[in-house]
């Protein structure tokens, strides 16, 4: 698993350098409070088109590539029109074609803001029974390993 200090520091090798600027494991949480409170992201505001994702995909990272993940990350479309996924994990910015290729998404449902707010006063994310489930089997895995879930 990812959270292993060696692994994460594959993880920061492999980013550039990069520190993650949310804990690893929490992408549900920090990707809907970066849409929902606008003031710890002032840029969120001016963004068009923006939508909170949730998919599943496949892990890229040390500890745990190849396995089967849930992810959640912002999407919005830019000045010049392209469509930019926003990782709120690590904090950076890519093209949504490229990023959803390079974690193999294969199933995604896209929020806009006013859906993510009536879920989330409902229950925590994930909402979609599929992602849902699969971030379940993740909590077991982290109940019988008694480590962080991943994301």
């Amino acid at each position: 698993m990812i959270e292993s200090k060696e692994n994460i520091k594959k993880a920061i090798k492999l980013m550039g350098g990069r520190k993650p600027m949310n804990p690893i494991g929490e992408c549900f949480d920090s990707s809907l409070c970066c849409l929902l409170v606008p003031k710890l992201n002032k840029e969120i505001i001016n963004l068009k088109d923006i939508k909170l994702c949730h998919g599943i995909g496949v892990a890229n990272m040390p500890g745990q590539e190849g396995e089967k993940m849930a992810h959640a990350w912002l999407e919005f479309t830019n000045e010049k029109g392209v469509r930019v996924a926003l990782d709120t994990t690590w904090g950076v910015s890519t093209q949504a074609n490229h990023y959803r290729k390079s974690i193999k998404i294969n199933y995604v449902v896209e929020y806009i803001p006013q859906e993510a707010l009536e879920n989330w006063k409902k229950e925590n994310a994930p909402w979609d029974k599929k992602i849902k489930q699969l971030t379940k089997n993740y909590e077991t895995k982290r109940i019988n390993n008694k480590t962080k879930k991943l994301c």
